[in-house]
């Protein structure tokens, strides 16, 4: 009787297993399914996201960062080709879960009202990623060093970056990383 009821936890804790793990995997898919193909993306490096629903996949009030590694391959095309690489997409340059991303530029980024949540004295301060990612009280707790990486991209000349429907994508050829944010 004993060894029927271990068998029985043992059975529901692999189960709750598998599914934790299909979890996983399809949060992983769905992250990565957020890089246009062009980059060949196939490694997330750091994931911060936080939702008042089920993220990603539909839910209300979410904000995320995800840090990708850019292959070699791809880092070394685009320091070659600099913006003419990304005008090389045409309109394939899309993020499966938000739509198309608008035209590609190159960093510094211009201060701008979508990177300020606050009313600011003229001139706006310089763009940061927590001034993206939104309100105070529904900010989530990135990584300090990750925050650097992207803010020194954003504010300095060699990186580039696109506006998608809800998010920003930032590549940043000199770390070998492309990061996604996104508020909506």
């Amino acid at each position: 009787m004993l060894t029927s009821a271990v068998a029985a936890v043992a059975a529901v804790a692999v189960g709750m297993l598998l599914d934790w793990r299909k979890s996983v995997i399809q949060a992983e898919k769905n992250r990565l399914s957020l890089i246009p193909q062009q980059f060949a993306v196939r490694k997330i490096m750091y994931a911060e996201e936080k939702c008042s629903g089920v993220g990603l996949s539909g839910g209300d009030n979410c904000t995320g960062v995800f840090v990708y590694e850019l292959p070699q391959a791809t880092t070394r095309a685009i320091q070659q080709h600099g913006l003419a690489y990304f005008r090389g997409f045409g309109q394939t340059s899309v993020n499966k879960q938000f739509g198309p991303f608008g035209e590609w530029r190159t960093t510094p980024i211009d201060p701008g009202l979508e990177w300020v949540w606050v009313q600011h004295s003229v001139p706006l301060p310089p763009p940061t990623l927590s001034g993206f990612l939104g309100h105070e009280s529904f900010s989530i707790d990135v990584d300090s060093k990750i925050e650097r990486d992207i803010d020194d991209s954003i504010i300095s000349p060699g990186s580039f970056f696109a506006y998608d429907r809800y998010g920003v994508m930032i590549v940043m050829p000199a770390r070998n990383k492309m990061a996604y944010a996104y508020r909506n």
